[in-house]
């Protein structure tokens, strides 16, 4: 994309309208240059800024700066670590590794059975267009975001080697839920 098309898709994921608001003109100008013209990452990094003050935008550029244009799912991982708190974070991977093309309901259902806030997070995953809910009510992600997340999956799961997130084969998924669920309760229990 262009600069001109570039900052109008980014204005629109950070602003909900077409320029940028005058006082954040040439942070947003800064973050279409870093951002290189992908409108993926202009869309979730915009979102990612939407109702942010302008010390938060310096943040995100400062880290933004840091990174070669070229290397996409690191600036992708921008707007990841912008997520508030460890439960948008894990919910983002619970989807990213589970629940691509299932229903939002079922999904909800099952995250919120192991303790996890399903419904308020999944609003702020789609705010920040790190996930989208297709027409049928399915979960869905850019393919882009769902290898940023597999990427983060392996870093934890090297680190924390009882962490069962590198699941994402879809005939052994509900059978490790239904474990993790299992196991989630009992830890509870003792």
């Amino acid at each position: 994309m262009n600069a001109k098309e570039s900052l109008q898709l980014l204005s629109w994921h950070a602003f909900r309208e077409a320029k940028p608001k005058k006082e954040f003109n040439d942070l947003a100008k800064r973050v279409v240059t870093r951002c290189g013209g992908l409108p993926l990452a202009l869309e979730v990094i915009g979102s990612s800024l939407f109702e942010r003050k302008k010390e938060e935008w310096h943040t995100v550029l400062f880290e933004l700066v840091k990174i070669p244009q070229d290397e996409v799912r690191k600036i992708l991982k921008v707007s990841f670590d912008g997520l508030r708190n460890e439960m948008e974070k894990d919910l983002f991977l619970d989807v990213c590794s589970s629940f691509v093309g299932k229903d939002r309901a079922y999904a909800t259902k099952i995250l919120n059975g192991c303790g996890i806030d399903a419904d308020s997070g999944i609003t702020v995953l789609i705010e920040r267009s790190l996930i989208q809910v297709n027409k049928n009510n399915k979960l869905g992600m850019h393919s882009l975001l769902r290898q940023m997340g597999r990427d983060i999956i392996r870093q934890i799961s090297g680190k924390q080697p009882g962490k069962n997130f590198q699941v994402w084969f879809d005939r052994d998924e509900e059978y490790l839920l239904s474990v993790h669920i299992v196991r989630t309760f009992f830890i509870y229990l003792f």
